[in-house]
């Protein structure tokens, strides 16, 4: 089952994966990242090391050396507050290219919400304007 971040097509299936695996994990190295991604799929080392360091050059891990001679891989933000930004990004560029008429449709969505729904994302603003996401 394909995951939010692989829905929006933010990463690839493999990028998301390896995301995914370290936003619950906090960090690791390739081995142990592979280790988890071999419980779904068969991954050569060397793709997920080049995947990893590519994921890096982007921006979106840090990296530091370990005792090994090799890195150990963090997340640069935790889940939420990247997929807070992205989605922003994503719902500014969709506005921008549809102007009223995506805005329009966004306001019936959240009116043919629920109460509970709206509720929610209510929470959900809430702590990403305090930054507590």
């Amino acid at each position: 089952m394909k995951t939010i971040v692989q829905k929006i097509h933010l990463f690839g299936d493999l990028e998301g994966d390896i995301m995914e695996i370290l936003w619950k994990r906090e960090s690791g190295s390739v081995r142990e990242v592979l280790s988890e991604l071999s419980k779904k799929r068969v991954v050569a080392y060397t793709t997920a090391m080049t995947v990893m360091s590519r994921l890096h050059e982007k921006g979106l891990l840090v990296r530091f050396a370990n005792d090994t001679g090799g890195y150990t891989y963090a997340p640069k933000e935790r889940k939420e507050r990247f997929l807070a930004s992205a989605s922003r990004e994503f719902i500014q560029s969709i506005i921008k290219e549809f102007g009223p008429v995506a805005v329009a449709q966004f306001m019936d969505i959240m009116r043919d919400s629920d109460k509970k729904q709206k509720d929610e994302w209510r929470r959900e603003l809430a702590k990403i304007k305090t930054g507590n996401s």
